[in-house]
């Protein structure tokens, strides 16, 4: 259970939420739900770096998966990742409302591919800083001015998905993930 009170102990500390208010939350949900919390945790911050975006090392972190696994893949992989992925993340959209990020954004959207979705973490202050260094760049490629700020709040508000505010544009995916 390190890795869920870890990562929730960092999210409430920014919060300004005591650690006491986190026993309390953690012990109000049922053991079940805590192990698979810890294990989608756990791979997010191991497989997809999510840890790095928690730290301030980069702006956004990505992790993409099926809705349904294509047959090949469960042939080939003897399991469902993707099934088992997306159950633990049932899990923590019924906790989601106790888990407030002030300098976060956790969303889930369907990429273009109409068969795979995302979770994408964003780190709100690294991804002003990026945006507003690379800002020519980004205006050049969207074709029109931007302001760092409006876009996350546009997003935040659901206005607008992540994907579609950086038009799903390669330089920007890649700018935004491996700075």
């Amino acid at each position: 259970m390190r890795v869920i009170s870890f990562l929730i102990t960092l999210l409430f500390f920014f919060h300004g939420i005591e650690a006491k208010s986190i026993s309390t939350i953690l012990k109000n949900i049922p053991k079940e739900d805590r192990e698979s919390l810890d294990n989608l945790f756990s791979f997010l911050i191991k497989e997809d770096q999510f840890g790095y975006t928690l730290f301030g090392d980069k702006p956004i972190s990505l992790s993409s998966h099926f809705v349904i696994t294509p047959w090949e893949n469960i042939v080939e992989h003897v399991n469902d990742e993707d099934g088992i992925f997306w159950k633990h993340w049932s899990i923590l959209e019924r906790y989601q409302k106790l888990l407030l990020m002030k300098d976060y954004l956790l969303i889930k959207e369907k990429s273009r591919n109409k068969n795979i979705t995302s979770i994408i973490l964003i780190n709100k202050n690294e991804f002003i800083k990026i945006v507003n260094k690379n800002q020519k760049l980004f205006e050049a490629i969207l074709g029109h001015k931007i302001s760092p700020k409006e876009i996350l709040n546009r997003i935040e508000s659901g206005k607008e998905t992540f994907i579609d505010s950086i038009d799903d544009h390669q330089a920007l995916w890649g700018i935004l993930l491996i700075w």
